[in-house]
């Protein structure tokens, strides 16, 4: 009932004080509302069940549940099943949680100043950002042929498939590869 109730009023067919509030944006075949967390509009999503699965085994889904600001650069299903065999062996493995805890602390930042519509508008007027996530990791950001790309410290590159999706706690930018801390 709520998503009937949220695309009709994405489609202008119901009005109302969340009509003009809350965002709705879609992407594959999922939804993700504004007024939910990162946390639960990733749970709702089709193509971030690996994201979850791993960040729901060193307990990083909780801190992104709650109140703050943070940034979100996660990376869907496809993104995972580009990692090299041989490190996505090791590093899921349970005694790895450590190893997991990084890797996934890497493409979280705690910023509020990225918890906001402005990381596409700044990166086209500006140059290259440099951001640190809260696994320590640099992350290099930039606008560059018509898109957004971030690159890890390894020099792994990607690119951001949807920008700036609002979130109750922060934004999500959709990305299409694994960020690798440096070891």
């Amino acid at each position: 009932m709520i998503r009937v109730a949220a695309a009709l009023l994405t489609l202008g067919l119901l009005a109302g004080p969340a009509a003009a509030s809350e965002e709705i944006r879609f992407f594959g075949k999922s939804v993700m509302f504004s007024a939910n967390t990162i946390t639960s509009n990733l749970l709702q999503s089709n193509e971030h069940r690996v994201l979850i699965k791993a960040l729901r085994s060193v307990g990083l889904e909780q801190p992104l549940l709650h109140r703050g600001l943070y940034t979100l650069f996660a990376p869907d299903d496809a993104a995972f099943a580009k990692l090299p065999a041989d490190y996505s062996e090791s590093i899921f493995r349970r005694v790895n949680r450590s190893e997991i805890a990084k890797l996934l602390a890497c493409h979280i930042v705690a910023e509020g100043e990225l918890a906001g519509r402005k990381l596409l508008d700044r990166l086209k007027s500006g140059g290259p950002l440099t951001l640190k996530t809260l696994g320590g990791c640099m992350l290099r950001l930039e606008f560059r042929r018509g898109a957004l790309m971030i690159a890890d410290e390894t020099g792994n590159q990607g690119k951001v498939l949807e920008a700036d999706i609002l979130q109750s706690n922060g934004i999500i930018q959709l990305i299409d590869r694994v960020l690798v801390p440096r070891t």
